[in-house]
């Protein structure tokens, strides 16, 4: 009997020593840690709807590379991209407007925009920021055009009784009219690389050329009364342009020639027309959706393959890189399109107006939610993210961090190149406080009384809103730090800041203390979380691990410490238990442990991950990514 029980025993062990060796593989095979199935979250996305898909296009301009690209809508807002088309940027700092006309330099730096009925607009920033054009007043401005610098800038007026052409010669500062051209009802107007060269054509079917920058100018009747002139083209050297006519033909002309010919035999619907100075081939467009590309005009005979395009819209502008490697179009009631196979095929993009997310931060309760998005705006939401509202009471900044009260009506928004506002009623109103600078991050007490600001090529800041005279004070006064985060405790008594170095400080009794902790390994610290009493506290390494302290930042730990990631943001519930923290390029992972062992969240997916936040007691979570338009919502299961 004594026998069995022993060998039963020893059979019990040996179950349990193979457990235990199998849960050691398990974890070292897929380098993940061991949690209860209890920890995972559900995900959900609440999306920030785009205005862009489906809609009016007015206006498509592109560099000479065809790399960057800006199109508009007619009633709405600006919207760029910067690698071939692929993603597509919403910007709104001038608000919806009904743009009319688009041109940019050769490199996409310098761009300027028509309002139907209102002003000029000008970006020297890529299409960063855009601002009015006082110096020409009010005009029923049609069509604009630039020189590949962005210097010459020409503007044709239209309206009932019609206008002048204006030309700059300062980056559109100061504006002349140029009257040798008369007075016309403009439709369009082109000029040269170095702006010398100008063609323009008008409503009432004539065709005008300058030579010397609009000092001197021609002008050909073209078109019969029966029909009107599209679109106009001009090669960079200024010595070729190409016309289109509704009802009509193609035309060339030789500006140097003064001579004219047709291009085509056989009348059509033209709508638009472009001329590469490279190849020096043709693309034209109809009314009946099919595109036309001609052979070089260096050969004799001009020869043209026609294609078709699928829409139910047709195409109202397009534009193209000088190789002619990439294509573009815009369909008057639809999509954006674009061809990098010389227009074999063309793809509809579904994802314009992608948001570039920076932060995001929610209430103790989790019911009102505001997040940042770089070189746009701030959205806000009092019902857990089920609606959103676009706060338009600032202008478009690169936002680079945003903060909520405990009970969500005071604000606290920092510009990484600029100021920083703080709102004290939902956001209705904001007001600047502190000098210009690299403003990367920011946190406040529950109370909003103690606010937290680090400038990243400088100091961390401490500022009382609510002082009889509202202070200022500058922390760790020894030395600037490259600053990325600074994250304070409920109460604002305990903060860190993390650097992109080798340490990060440790603030106490409201930032007049400090302790600094080293790790040699010039380690970048991205972000951090404490709890409420400031007991808890957690540090991410972009590119490293996740440093967790349970006795106010005397010791740390190293967690997660089967690879390294590119940790980008983590949050804490007030007891410090619950934990979250995202990865740029990777997951969403959650701890219940204080941070001990996480478990990844895969049903909210792979994402370029910037920000996460939760609710006080870890109930829910709001995350926010680069490149997405969502919030993506985690509620425990």
């Amino acid at each position: 009997m004594k026998k069995e029980n022993s060998f039963k025993k020893r059979k019990n062990l040996i179950i349990v020593i193979s457990i235990i060796i199998f849960l050691l593989i398990f974890v070292l095979i897929f380098r993940q840690p061991i949690t209860l199935l209890l920890n995972s979250y559900e995900w959900e996305a609440s999306k920030l709807q785009s205005s862009a898909n489906n809609s009016k296009w007015s206006c498509l301009a592109c560099s000479d590379n065809g790399k960057f690209v800006i199109a508009t809508i007619y009633g709405g807002y600006i919207y760029i991209s910067y690698d071939d088309g692929k993603e597509w940027i919403e910007n709104s700092n001038v608000g919806k407007k009904y743009w009319i006309s688009a041109t940019c330099s050769s490199s996409g730096k310098y761009i300027y925009l028509i309002e139907e009925g209102g002003f000029l607009y000008r970006s020297s920033s890529y299409g960063k920021r855009f601002d009015p054009i006082t110096s020409t007043g009010i005009r029923l401005f049609k069509s604009i055009t630039t020189s590949n610098d962005g210097r010459v800038v020409y503007a044709a007026v239209s309206g009932e009784y019609g206008g002048y052409i204006y030309k700059s010669k300062d980056y559109g500062e100061n504006f002349e009219e140029l009257k040798n051209s008369g007075i016309k009802r403009w439709k369009n107007i082109q000029t040269s690389k170095d702006g010398r060269v100008l063609v323009a054509i008008s409503e009432d079917g004539y065709f005008v050329y300058s030579k010397d920058g609009g000092s001197e100018s021609l002008s050909i009747k073209v078109s019969a009364d029966d029909t009107v002139l599209t679109d106009v083209s001009l090669i960079d050297d200024g010595k070729l342009a190409v016309i289109s006519e509704s009802t009509g033909y193609l035309y060339l002309f030789d500006i140097y020639l003064d001579k004219m010919k047709k291009l085509n035999e056989t009348k059509d619907n033209w709508s638009c027309v472009y001329i590469s100075s490279r190849t020096k081939r043709i693309i034209a467009t109809d009314l009946h959706n099919y595109i036309y590309i001609s052979n070089s005009l260096d050969n004799e005979n001009i020869l043209w393959e026609k294609k078709s395009y699928d829409s139910l819209s047709y195409i109202k502008d397009i534009c193209c890189s000088e190789d002619l490697s990439l294509i573009y179009l815009i369909e008057e009631n639809g999509y954006i399109a674009y061809s990098n196979d010389f227009s074999n095929n063309f793809v509809k993009l579904q994802n314009v107006g992608i948001r570039y997310f920076r932060g995001v931060d929610c209430s103790a309760d989790g019911c009102t939610v505001t997040a940042v998005i770089s070189y746009d705006s701030i959205y806000i939401s009092t019902d857990y993210a089920k609606s959103w509202k676009r706060n338009d009471n600032l202008e478009m900044n690169d936002w680079s961090s945003i903060k909520l009260s405990s009970d969500g009506k005071n604000q606290i928004v920092t510009v990484e190149d600029g100021y920083v506002y703080i709102s004290f009623d939902n956001g209705e109103n904001f007001k600047s406080i502190l000098y210009p600078g690299k403003w990367i991050s920011s946190d406040c007490s529950g109370d909003f009384s103690v606010i937290y600001l680090a400038d990243m090529s400088g100091k961390i800041y401490r500022y009382s809103p609510y002082a009889d005279k509202e202070k200022i004070q500058q922390l760790y006064k020894e030395k600037s730090k490259y600053w990325r985060c600074v994250d304070c405790s409920r109460d604002g008594f305990w903060a860190i800041g993390g650097c992109v170095m080798d340490y990060f400080t440790i603030y106490s009794n409201y930032g007049y203390s400090y302790e600094e902790k080293t790790y040699p390994g010039k380690m970048y610290f991205k972000d951090a979380a404490l709890s409420a009493d400031g007991k808890v506290m957690t540090i991410i390494e972009f590119g490293g691990h996740i440093y967790t302290s349970y006795d106010y930042g005397k010791s740390w730990k190293k967690r997660y410490l089967y690879d390294r990631k590119y940790w980008s943001s983590i949050c804490m519930s007030n007891d410090g238990k619950i934990l979250g923290a995202c990865e740029y390029g990777g997951y969403i992972y959650f701890s219940n442990d204080r941070g001990k062992t996480w478990v990844r969240q895969e049903s909210a997916g792979k994402r370029n991950w910037s920000s996460i936040c939760c609710s006080d007691n870890g109930s829910i979570f709001y995350a926010v990514a680069y490149g997405n338009n969502n919030v993506w919502i985690g509620k425990r299961k």
